[in-house]
Order: structure tokens, then sequence, then C-alpha cells
């Protein structure tokens, strides 16, 4: 997440990138609390658009990913949860 205001004073961004593929999306936000809208809103673009399925999420641990609402709706759509570690324990 990116804390410098973007145009339309968004204070955040959200970078998602299909490992497959690498195409990658980027969504501005006005606060974290935002990231579930914009997931369903983007697994709806990339079961629609591209025929495809997202399997994993993989995200920094951020607490706006662990939500009841958004837990429940990665188990209920059978889409696994990763955490990633920060930069400077996987480059160790």
């Amino acid at each position: 997440m990116s804390s410098i205001q973007t145009y339309g004073d968004h204070l955040r961004t959200l970078r998602r990138v299909d490992n497959y593929t690498r195409h990658t999306w980027i969504c501005t936000m006005q606060c974290k609390g935002e990231v579930f809208t914009h997931f369903v809103r983007l697994k709806r673009v990339v079961e629609n658009e591209m025929n495809r399925k997202i399997r994993c999420l993989w995200s920094d641990g951020g607490k706006e990913y662990f939500l009841n609402e958004f837990t429940t709706y990665l188990q209920r759509k059978g889409i696994r949860r990763l955490i990633l570690l920060p930069l400077h324990a996987r480059t160790k």
C-alpha cells in the first residue's frame, strides 16, 4: 500500500498481479477498508473477462485482509490465503 496522495484525493493504491500472466491491476482507494470491495470487483473481472479463477490471495498480512467479511468470502469461494513475509525477512 502506498501513502502518496493520488489524483482524486485517493491516499492508497492496491496492486494485484496475476502470477501466471503477470497481468497487473491497480486500484486507488481512500482507505484500507476498501480492499474487500476492490477484491470482489477484481474477482468478477478476472472470471468474466479472462475466463480464469482466482485460487490464491497473497497479502502482506494487513488487518484489512482478515476482516470477518473477507475471511468468510474467501472460504466460501474456495480461495486460499497466503501471507508474504516482510521484504527484509524474505531477502535473508
